[in-house]
């Protein structure tokens, strides 16, 4: 006779057998293709709930604030400060990083320095607010406190690096390179 522990060992073990037995034929077979789509699919649809919403800051970011406005406060003169607001402003967004880079774009066709794009994009993807609530919460304030210190330390070095070995020019040339082909 078996043990009430028995049965149930014995369930489990015939449950991990048939889920490896599945996991099995949908690597052999073509459903973890359709899987693959699905997710895929799922994506896509993430994708079409942020688009909208980016476009719309984007447009509004190039027809409402003025060259002079940008160059002012992000551009090349702005010194420590624009730095700050970059820096600020990447914090302040919400989203995959992807949709960083269009608006990065039109920010550097409106006079932004290329070190204050790298900011942006950086803060954008190292510490944004939004996830950081989230943090304090699950991982406790200390870690947050650490976390925070050494992804805004990073982010400030990598800028800095990046803009030095001026890796925005490198990427506009690619890309009027490509243009040309």
């Amino acid at each position: 006779m078996y043990t009430i522990h028995e049965k149930h060992r014995n369930k489990w073990m015939l449950f991990a057998f048939i889920c490896l037995v599945i996991l099995l034929i949908l690597i052999l077979s073509d459903k973890l293709k359709n899987l693959i789509v699905i997710a895929n699919f799922t994506d896509s649809i993430f994708l079409l709930v942020y688009l909208p919403g980016f476009f719309l800051i984007t447009g509004l970011i190039e027809a409402w604030l003025p060259a002079k406005f940008i160059a002012k406060h992000l551009g090349k003169h702005s010194g420590l400060k624009g730095s700050i607001y970059s820096f600020l402003i990447g914090t302040l967004m919400i989203g995959p990083l992807y949709l960083a880079f269009p608006i990065a774009v039109v920010l550097l066709k409106k006079g932004i320095s290329k070190l204050n794009v790298i900011l942006f994009i950086s803060a954008w993807s190292v510490f944004p607010i939004g996830q950081e609530i989230f943090e304090i919460h699950f991982m406790g304030f200390k870690f947050f406190i650490l976390r925070a210190f050494f992804s805004i330390i990073f982010a400030v070095v990598i800028s800095l690096i990046m803009n030095r070995l001026n890796v925005v020019e490198k990427v506009k040339l690619k890309e009027s390179a490509m243009k040309k082909n």
